[in-house]
């Protein structure tokens, strides 16, 4: 089995289990129970295929978790979070520069650092830039965990939680973009 792809069928797999997990434990178990059909009843029983059928919806809601994520937070990173991260990292290099410039920049080190004659090199690239991924695709499970586990708090609480664990992946997920930006080991005169 070729291991890179086995990275993206985790990178898949991960998001889309904890949220289906997430949204049985959120559904009333009374809507599940009177809304399944007698077929559906009987494939759950057998734990073998319960645990297939778990996995399929598992992937299949990961692939939108992983599309939708990466819809969401590419663009907000590339113009707001990422300008202020590396700014802040090297503000010599960075300084003056635009969201555009500074994407402009990152991508530029990135196909760098996927190019380079080091095999290690090229390897620690990609593995950070996996990490980005995993990352960035836990959004929408880490906001949907903040509104379940905070259930006996008032709405507005809850609200703020979810867009306060938005706001601090959306940095985590800058700050393992500067990572990968730095493994690079590109300069600006590099161009």
């Amino acid at each position: 089995m070729d291991w890179p792809e086995t990275g993206l069928h985790i990178e898949n797999l991960l998001p889309g289990i904890v949220t289906t997990t997430l949204v049985v434990a959120i559904i009333p178990e009374s809507v599940m129970s009177t809304q399944t059909p007698t077929l559906l009843n009987m494939l759950l029983e057998n734990g073998f295929a319960a645990a297939g059928i778990f996995v399929a919806i598992s992937y299949l809601l990961g692939i939108l978790i992983v599309a939708i994520s990466r819809l969401i937070f590419d663009p907000l990173s590339m113009i707001f979070t990422r300008p202020i991260v590396f700014k802040l990292y090297y503000p010599e290099t960075f300084r003056g520069l635009g969201p555009a410039e500074v994407q402009s920049l990152y991508w530029t080190a990135t196909q760098v650092g996927l190019t380079a004659d080091s095999d290690y090199k090229r390897e620690e690239v990609k593995l950070r830039r996996e990490r980005a991924r995993l990352l960035r695709a836990f959004i929408i499970p880490v906001c949907m965990a903040s509104w379940y586990l905070l259930n006996n708090h008032d709405n507005h609480f809850r609200a703020f939680a979810v867009i306060a664990a938005f706001a601090v992946i959306l940095f985590l997920y800058s700050y393992l973009e500067l990572a990968v930006y730095d493994e690079t080991g590109f300069k600006k005169s590099d161009k």
